[in-house]
Order: structure tokens, then sequence, then C-alpha cells
């Protein structure tokens, strides 16, 4: 999961944490990795409306609490806290819905097997 967050308050960044509400259950989720950016083009419409300051993090989102109703949230470090990003209602796109909608019996991720897919779909987020 990619989360892409801009900030006038360059205080608010990076993101203390991306969870998943589920059941009244809170699941944080892995950071894997974050870039840190500064527009420096202050006349830019975007940095006028949100910010010149931004951070791009990396979380390894668990397939299978995409198939649960639940809510995808995320806590700034200062000001703002529980901003919803996404509500899932059980229902599934196609694309998805032969992955396993249950967790992982071990709760462990395939190591080798998170490098060569963030290799390859992040590149830019993965070392060289």
């Amino acid at each position: 999961l990619l989360v892409c967050a801009l900030s006038q308050d360059g205080d608010e960044l990076p993101i203390r944490r991306a969870y998943v509400v589920s059941d009244g259950k809170q699941v944080d989720l892995v950071k894997l990795k974050e870039i840190f950016e500064k527009n420096p083009d202050l006349k830019s419409q975007t940095v006028m409306t949100f910010g010149q300051h931004r951070v791009d993090s990396l979380y390894l989102f668990p397939v299978y609490m995409r198939f649960q109703s639940a809510e995808l949230l995320i806590d700034f470090t200062k000001n703002r806290s529980g901003m919803k990003l996404a509500a899932f209602d059980g229902t599934v796109p196609d694309t998805i819905k032969n992955l396993p909608a249950t967790r992982p019996k071990d709760g462990r991720t395939n190591d080798e097997a998170m490098k060569i897919f963030l290799k390859r779909e992040y590149p830019g987020y993965t070392e060289k």
C-alpha cells in the first residue's frame, strides 16, 4: 500500500501510524519504506493548496483484510489522527477474489518474495 501525504506544516510528517480497524480491533500496518520530499516551487497550485511537504510511505497491507468490513486510517505525527483513507464492505474486485481470504496461520511474510514484488512494482522505493 502506497500512501502519499502532503502538508503545509512539515512537523505533521511523517505519518506516525497506518492501521486497519475491523470488528473494533486495530491492526497496525508494517511500514516498509518512506521517502520525504519538499517542493521548492512555492507558487505552484499544489503547494498553495496542499503544502510543500510530502512523504511517500510504503506499507505492507495484508490482503486478507480486504475481504472484511473494515476502515483504513492514518495518524499524522501531530494535529491529525484517525484520517480515513478507505472503507471496505467485504466485497472484493475480481482481480483479488482468488487470493487467500484468511490470515496466514504463522502470521509471517515471505521476505524473498516481498523483495521481488517490491523491486518489480515499486522500483523507485527499493534499494539499488
